[in-house]
């Protein structure tokens, strides 16, 4: 892990890493300690944005039993079977309600300042942004949650490897296209962020967007 950091670490340049379920092969406190990473979960500020970054394995099948993640993930996966929510997989996650508090009170905090937000997890929110099979287990409930803050913008993810966009509200749910199944040597992108949009150019086989975040344009289309 220390010699890929090195590779893609740039001097003088801020490293943001999220835990995706590929990570958790290796013990999550050794897996955080190499990344620098005080919290699984965290925001950051940049000019007029917000960028909250969320850890969407927090609950999942690495949970130690008898923990209080564990038993909140026994209840969630009790209270949704596979076969009916397809969002259950287990190579999927869930967030925290301690997490999901957090996250109000990161969304309050920035409406409050006037930031715009961008929110990014490893696994996709919506299913329409990548399929039912490859969504957070309380996406529903977390989607719910960002849709009634003004603030936030766009949700960033990937874990589905093909990739994925739609919008909702007038908002936007990206998922990344992967490496892993790339047909060229790369999918990797650079994001911009402006006052009215967001625009990614993706290399290989990463697509590009230009994504509108003028608050009217929300409004619209809500």
């Amino acid at each position: 892990m220390c010699c890929i950091i090195k590779e893609i670490e740039l001097p003088q340049r801020p490293f943001y890493h999220a835990i995706g379920n590929h990570c958790l092969a290796m013990d999550k406190k050794l897996l955080m300690a190499g990344l620098g990473m005080e919290n699984s979960y965290y925001d950051f500020q940049a000019d007029s944005w917000r960028f909250i970054v969320l850890d969407t394995s927090e609950l999942g099948r690495h949970n130690t039993p008898g923990s209080w993640e564990f038993m909140e993930k026994e209840e969630l996966c009790s209270s949704k079977p596979l076969e009916d929510f397809p969002e259950m997989e287990s190579y999927n996650g869930g967030v925290s309600s301690k997490q999901v508090a957090w996250l109000r009170r990161c969304l309050e905090d920035a409406q409050e300042k006037g930031e715009k937000v961008v929110v990014c997890g490893h696994i996709p929110l919506l299913p329409e942004s990548a399929c039912p099979a490859h969504c957070v287990w309380n996406f529903q409930d977390l989607t719910q949650l960002l849709l009634s803050f003004s603030c936030f913008k766009a949700y960033f993810g990937g874990h589905f490897h093909r990739g994925g966009y739609t919008e909702k509200e007038g908002r936007h749910f990206v998922t990344f296209e992967a490496v892993l199944d790339s047909d060229n040597a790369s999918a990797c992108g650079v994001v911009e962020m402006g006052d009215e949009y967001i625009t990614i150019t993706g290399f290989g086989d990463m697509k590009s967007h230009k994504l509108n975040v003028f608050e009217d344009h929300a409004k619209r289309q809500s």
